[in-house]
């Protein structure tokens, strides 16, 4: 497959089905296929919601040319809250996302960090507070900015790129739920998971990894255990947690070099909870952000691509 399709199914959000199935009797466990669709269905016109997420990824490094010597363990941890109105016209569109970030290395003292980071995006303009001081950017497509901010739409994109199995119900949250253990149907929608999934822990954007991928190789060191909980009321999604275990080597991102032997082992747990659907929102923002330094864009008139 051509390196330009992996990168835009990884990060290209599908338009969701507008069937519906038919579902089972009251209380009767719904069939599989059908309530997928259901929620694609109740999805599909949602204005407003909130999301709370925690990801923890942890990395082993392996150099395989001296035995199984251990080079380093990574650890990366992210905690997310924010709330998204969802407007018809997109300049009255609003987001808020604060996040929590760490990172560990146990051999590189140094790199031992952790920030807090906090952005807003209204209208055409993003406000982001970085270690104390806030920027504005000038966005001149938006409606592309808020698309790859949707947390809830990304989700429902791989959920409607997987199968599903309904295997019981649970009340999360107050609310009576399907239960659904999910699987991406195919190798390269499991790489694309992946690659999103371990970027963090890597320190490499997920598009570059997935470039990289061998989905062969990769598929023989990885394995992604992912569950759903759907409202049996409304057929929202309200919780969905996750476990990605894979091995990266050298044939795993295509380097054939005998000389180049490495192993890295990632884990990645993570848990991502849906609210407040349809609900008004009012996300205001800070005085001080409204008086930051605008950043405008360079445009690009050479007709050379920057990135």
């Amino acid at each position: 497959m051509k390196i330009i399709t992996k990168i835009v199914l990884a990060f290209t959000l599908v338009a969701l089905s507008g069937c519906i199935g038919p579902s089972g009797g009251p209380g009767a466990a719904p069939n599989s296929t059908a309530l997928m669709e259901d929620l694609l269905k109740a999805s599909g016109n949602i204005t407003s919601y909130k999301f709370e997420s925690s990801k923890m990824s942890t990395a082993e490094v392996l150099n395989l040319t001296e035995g199984y010597a251990l080079e380093d363990r990574l650890s990366y941890q992210l905690r997310e809250s924010g709330e998204i109105s969802i407007a018809k016209n997109v300049s009255q569109s609003m987001l808020r996302v604060s996040q929590e970030r760490s990172r560990r290395s146990e051999k590189y003292r140094n790199l031992s960090m952790s920030a807090s980071r906090e952005y807003y995006i209204i209208n055409n303009t993003r406000y982001e507070k970085n270690n104390g001081n806030w920027t504005r950017l000038f966005m001149p497509y938006p409606e592309y900015e808020l698309l790859r901010e949707n947390r809830l739409y990304l989700q429902l994109d791989i959920l409607n790129r997987s199968t599903a199995e309904v295997i019981g119900s649970e009340r999360v949250d107050g609310t009576d739920c399907w239960k659904v253990k999910v699987s991406p149907e195919n190798s390269t929608i499991r790489a694309a998971v992946i690659a999103l999934e371990v970027s963090d822990v890597l320190g490499l954007p997920a598009q570059i990894l997935l470039a990289m991928f061998n989905t062969t190789e990769l598929e023989r060191n990885s394995s992604i255990d992912w569950t759903a909980w759907i409202s049996q009321e409304d057929n929202r999604l309200v919780k969905r947690e996750g476990t990605v275990r894979t091995s990266i080597t050298p044939e795993v991102l295509g380097i054939s070099s005998p000389a180049v032997r490495f192993l890295i082992n990632i884990n990645v747990d993570e848990s991502m909870r849906f609210s407040a659907y349809d609900r008004p929102l009012e996300i205001e923002l800070p005085d001080e952000a409204r008086s930051a330094v605008m950043l405008i864009p360079v445009a690009n008139i050479s007709g050379v691509s920057n990135g």
